[in-house]
């Protein structure tokens, strides 16, 4: 499940909730970049080790979510817009520092990463105009530079790429799968592939494409 971090340490039902009926869950927000760096020299790792200490207390194993995402971009990063290697600096810079914290204080509690979030549009080109596209020669370059950082700084995590509206087999669902497998084959660390399941009571859903779709994905030799 999602935990929504605000007010969990004062939320004692809400604690007891999670701790009864869950054995992993993935942090909403605390562990995005505006929460982790909210000033350009200011790591903050307050609000995620509260949760993350929590969990490892009640053997709840954290899916970290998420490094490289369009949205949860802290003001201060925008000024450097224009500058392409600096936002590489600050990409990868942010992962190590976030890895090894959680690598070091709270060993094997999160052993699982959403390393980039929502690179996609639902007509399967890639999200464009966005602030980590800058990066590199491509607008997808800061995709395969993120599963690397990750990699590097703790070799044993299982890292996935995440998405929505791609559980059927569709446009979104054609690119990712096309990117992955292109990952793949340049030995990408890339281990899985996540799938968020927006689902809806009132829409019908073709469960045969669902079940089609992730079948090719697992036969890419990823965790889905």
């Amino acid at each position: 499940t999602s935990l929504n971090s605000e007010g969990f340490d004062k939320d004692q039902n809400y604690r007891n909730f999670i701790s009864r009926e869950f054995s992993i869950i993935t942090p909403e927000n605390a562990l995005k970049l505006t929460h982790v760096q909210p000033y350009e020299s200011v790591f903050n790792f307050t609000e995620a080790d509260a949760v993350v200490r929590f969990d490892a207390d009640h053997g709840i194993q954290v899916r970290g979510h998420c490094f490289a995402w369009y949205r949860s971009i802290p003001s201060w990063v925008y000024k450097y817009e224009q500058l392409p290697d600096k936002l590489h600096s600050i990409l990868v810079s942010y992962i190590h520092r976030t890895v090894v914290h959680y690598r070091k204080d709270f060993p094997n509690v999160i052993r699982y990463w959403d390393v980039v979030n929502e690179a996609f549009e639902d007509n399967g080109t890639t999200r464009m105009g966005k602030l980590w596209d800058k990066i590199g020669a491509t607008p997808q370059d800061y995709i395969e530079i993120a599963f690397r950082a990750a990699h590097e700084a703790d070799p044993d995590l299982v890292l996935f790429y995440n998405d929505y509206g791609s559980e059927e087999i569709n446009a979104k669902s054609d690119a990712i799968y096309a990117y992955i497998r292109s990952l793949k084959a340049k030995n990408v660390p890339i281990h899985g592939v996540g799938f968020q399941m927006h689902l809806h009571g009132d829409r019908k859903y073709d469960f045969e494409s669902i079940q089609k779709n992730f079948s090719r994905f697992a036969k890419l030799g990823l965790v889905i």
